[in-house]
């Protein structure tokens, strides 16, 4: 921990705050003051001061906001998230900006592949907690990269891209990791740009991993089945092992 830190934080500050006034003769110049905000909140970090870091970089992006600087207000979003997610470990809080700045990357008109990879990660920090805004998260992200190119034309509503996408809805309502397997590795997906794949190629439901288990995920459930079989032909095997063995023993 760096106190060393605290004291420039604060001054970082105070200067943010008098940059943010009006006067006599001067009008607020809310960019300088954001920007103090931000480099206020960098040296809460190194102070590991995160709570306060955290809220420094809502302050920044709030400034940025007064004066329509979209990109600067997503960066700060951005960072908060970050830190509520790695430091704070607060997952919703962080779900909640990456949306934030998903949203804003979005608005700037020239940034929807960042916007989709907050969108997924929102997603993500959801995933354990609220599993409807996790589906619906990741659905958005897939929809940015694909409303860029022709998403929002009538016909992709009768796509084979629309498609894919419902069936991946229902794998995740369903908990069904063959389910969402099965719909990624369609041949449609190959026709998308290769972001869009790779992001697809990523998804997994809640709860399972690929190949958790060891075994290919296309014979997922039946595996799972065989496996769990297995183990309780085992166990069974221990437990009459166990009953020969006290039986010797009287």
């Amino acid at each position: 921990m760096s106190l060393g830190s605290l004291p420039v934080a604060e001054n970082y500050i105070k200067q943010a705050k008098k940059a943010a006034k009006s006067g006599w003769f001067s009008s607020p110049e809310f960019e300088i003051a954001a920007q103090y905000y931000e480099k206020a909140a960098v040296a809460y970090q190194a102070a590991n001061e995160y709570q306060l870091a955290y809220d420094t970089y809502l302050l920044a992006a709030q400034t940025y906001n007064k004066v329509s600087l979209i990109y600067f207000t997503a960066k700060s979003r951005e960072a908060a998230g970050k830190i509520s997610e790695k430091k704070l470990l607060n997952l919703e809080m962080a779900g909640c900006q990456y949306q934030a700045a998903s949203d804003l990357y979005l608005a700037t008109g020239n940034m929807p592949d960042r916007a989709a990879e907050l969108m997924s990660l929102a997603g993500k920090m959801y995933e354990n907690t609220n599993i409807d805004n996790a589906i619906q998260l990741h659905l958005n992200s897939i929809t940015i990269y694909e409303t860029e190119n022709r998403g929002s034309e009538p016909s992709f509503l009768r796509s084979d891209q629309r498609d894919i996408a419902d069936k991946m809805i229902s794998a995740y309502k369903d908990f069904d990791q063959e389910m969402l397997d099965n719909a990624i590795k369609s041949q449609v997906l190959y026709d998308l740009n290769s972001q869009i794949r790779n992001l697809a190629y990523s998804l997994t439901v809640p709860g399972f991993s690929k190949n958790v288990l060891g075994v290919e995920s296309v014979d997922y459930r039946k595996s799972v089945s065989n496996i769990l079989d297995q183990s309780n032909v085992d166990n069974l095997q221990n437990n009459d092992e166990s009953d020969d063995f006290g039986d010797s023993l009287l």
